[in-house]
């Protein structure tokens, strides 16, 4: 019954997100939404995982006006993959965490240099402001990785608990 608490959080995270901060526009450096799903994932497996992933990703893809289909497909992909080994990883394992959100980052900055290539023909225009801007990005998620696990995670035992049959 108190399995609510995952698309509120959801919510306000994207909420926080597309209002106040930006409105995916780049102005902000970091991603709540992957956060999100990269924590959910290692919370409740890959099922939980890819499909928080999709749906975020879709709305992240309707809000941000950039490539339609981008961050719906780097976020499931960030969801299977990180519920797929949610069991080889130890929760307070900090120092994994903030290395693996980071290489994440990486990742969906380095595949987003595909489509800004089809689109403009070129990547002259790309250069250090792009750089500086991905290295913010990639920094902010790592730093903001375990404040957000920590809250997901109390608000995983509460739904847990909830869950118990006697």
């Amino acid at each position: 019954m108190r399995w609510w608490a995952w698309p509120v959080l959801a919510f306000l995270l994207f909420i926080l997100q597309s209002t106040n901060l930006g409105t995916f526009s780049g102005n902000l450096y970091c991603n709540l939404l992957l956060l999100f799903v990269y924590n959910f994932a290692m919370l409740r497996g890959p099922r939980e995982g890819t499909t928080a992933g999709l749906i975020l990703g879709l709305l992240q893809d309707l809000m941000s006006g950039q490539i339609f289909g981008f961050h719906a497909l780097t976020h499931t992909l960030c969801g299977y993959y990180c519920g797929s080994v949610k069991e080889l990883v130890f929760r307070n394992n900090y120092p994994y965490h903030l290395l693996v959100v980071f290489g994440i980052s990486v990742l969906v900055r380095l595949f987003f240099l595909v489509p800004l290539f089809v689109m403009n023909g070129t990547l002259e225009n790309v250069g250090a402001s792009y750089l500086l801007s991905s290295l913010y990005y990639c920094l902010g998620n790592a730093g903001l990785v375990m404040p957000l696990a920590l809250v997901m995670i109390r608000i995983n035992r509460w739904v847990e608990a909830d869950e118990l049959t006697y």
